[in-house]
């Protein structure tokens, strides 16, 4: 990658207590954000960021072992359920061993204050019943988000199994693909919110045009 620094593009080993980062990324990573050096301390005092665009690491053959790692993490704990009242609660315990993505998706939720999405534990597919325009609503897809006046090919019916509201386009958001092309991103502008209904094979990220500029973490 051709890359000459302006785009703080950092790399870390995420999963590692926050103190143990090295001091050069946690200096980058302080300029970027505009925070303190300082301010850095801990798991629990490293929500920094905004929006979260990830890909975690999968694999069985991969687990982590080192005990200092996974007492930072609630899941990476044996949890006990009293079976009377069916509440679980978490025990001093340490797993044995944990896969990486469930740490992944912890540390990523102690990263971001709010709107945190973990496409991969969601539905993303629905089953989509085509109609005649007549009985549903226009259907865009993802690559169609770039498109001045955009048309659809099809229409899906509003008895398909679905929030069709989730679907639909609303002001102030930005959205970004998340399927097929991935990374693509483009603003909801007048024209584009008339096309009403999108396909979920993308993230629909809202109120951020009106937050303080902000950071990603991928």
């Amino acid at each position: 990658m051709i890359y000459d620094g302006s785009g703080n593009i950092l790399q870390t080993n995420s999963l590692l207590p926050p103190h143990e980062w090295t001091d050069e990324f946690k200096t980058r990573l302080a300029e970027a954000l505009h925070i303190k050096k300082s301010e850095i301390r801990n798991h629990e005092s490293i929500t920094f960021f905004d929006v979260i665009v990830t890909n975690p690491p999968f694999g069985s053959k991969i687990p982590i072992k080192d005990k200092n790692i996974l007492e930072q993490f609630e899941l990476a704990h044996i949890w006990e359920n009293d079976k009377k009242t069916g509440i679980w609660t978490i025990t001093e315990r340490l797993q044995s061993s944990v896969p990486p993505e469930i740490l992944f998706i912890e540390r990523c939720s102690g990263l971001i204050e709010t709107a945190y999405y973990p496409g991969w534990m969601q539905r993303s597919r629905l089953k989509r019943i085509w109609c005649d325009k007549s009985y549903g609503e226009g259907f865009y897809l993802p690559s169609q988000m770039t498109d001045l006046y955009p048309v659809p090919e099809k229409h899906i019916s509003r008895l398909a199994d679905c929030d069709m509201d989730e679907l639909r386009l609303k002001e102030n958001t930005l959205l970004l693909t998340r399927s097929g092309t991935i990374g693509n991103i483009s603003y909801v502008s007048k024209t584009l919110q008339l096309c009403k209904t999108y396909s979920t094979g993308l993230w629909q990220l809202h109120g951020l045009m009106e937050a303080r500029p902000w950071s990603c973490f991928y």
